[in-house]
Order: C-alpha cells, then sequence, then structure tokens
C-alpha cells in the first residue's frame, strides 16, 4: 500500500515538474522574440544617429518611421 501511494506522489510530481517546464519554456521563447524586437528597435536608433556639433553624438530616443 505505501509503494502505491509513493508512486502515486512520485507520478504527480513529475506531472507538475513537466507542466511547469513546458511553461518555461514556451515563455523564453516569447521572451526571446520579445528581446529581439527590442534589439531590432534599439539598432533602427543607434543606425539614424546624428552628431549635435558639439563632438558629442545623439542617439534618437525613438525608431524613425519608415
Amino acid at each position: 500500500m505505501t509503494e502505491h501511494v509513493l508512486l502515486a506522489f512520485l507520478s504527480i510530481l513529475t506531472t507538475i515538474a513537466c507542466c511547469l517546464l513546458g511553461i518555461l519554456i514556451v515563455s523564453l521563447r516569447s521572451f526571446k522574440k520579445e528581446m529581439k524586437d527590442g534589439l531590432n528597435e534599439v539598432w533602427d536608433r543607434v543606425d539614424h544617429h546624428y552628431h549635435n556639433g558639439g563632438g558629442n553624438v545623439v542617439i534618437p530616443t525613438t525608431a524613425p518611421r519608415k
């Protein structure tokens, strides 16, 4: 009887662990996509930088319109 309870408990823990791992993988994939989009916006702003005449480089705070 004790073995059956232990086996059921381990099965439940394994199921929960697999679900959490799946949620983590999906979350990381969406986070990676958001980071990639954010970096593209940053590089668009850097690509359209200008010099203000005093030797300083000015990077716009918003991406240029395409």
